[in-house]
C-alpha cells in the first residue's frame, strides 16, 4: 500500500512520502526479483481516502479536508470501499502498479 503522495511535494509530510517513494522502489525490485517464483508483487497508490487517518496526529488534520459542510465526502476523496475494489483488480490483473484518483 503506497500513496500517491510519493509522486508528489506536499509540504509538512516529507517524511511520509519518502517512506512511500522507498516503498516504490523496493517493492518494485522485488516484483522482479520474485518473477520467476511466481510471486507478483504490486504497488496501489490512492489519493487521499476518507479515514481516520492524520485524526491522531500533533496536528490533526481538519474534518473539512474530506467532507463538505454537510459531511458530505468532497469530490477529491476516495472511499475505502473503491480502494478495497481497486485493490481486487489489481491483484486480479497482476499490473506493477496503480494509481486511484478520485472516484
Amino acid at each position: 500500500m503506497s500513496s500517491q503522495a510519493s509522486t508528489k511535494y506536499i509540504p509538512f509530510i516529507a517524511g511520509y512520502a519518502s517512506t512511500k517513494f522507498a516503498l516504490n522502489n523496493l517493492s518494485l525490485t522485488a516484483r522482479e526479483e520474485l518473477a520467476n517464483d511466481n510471486i507478483t508483487v504490486s504497488i496501489i497508490k490512492p489519493g487521499l481516502v476518507d479515514t481516520d487517518f492524520g485524526k491522531h496526529t500533533p496536528s490533526s488534520e481538519p474534518d473539512s479536508l474530506r467532507h463538505a459542510p454537510d459531511g458530505s465526502l468532497l469530490s477529491y476523496v476516495i472511499s475505502p470501499q473503491t480502494v478495497a475494489e481497486k485493490i481486487a483488480d489489481l491483484i486480479r490483473s497482476g499490473e506493477a502498479e496503480y494509481n486511484i484518483s478520485e472516484t
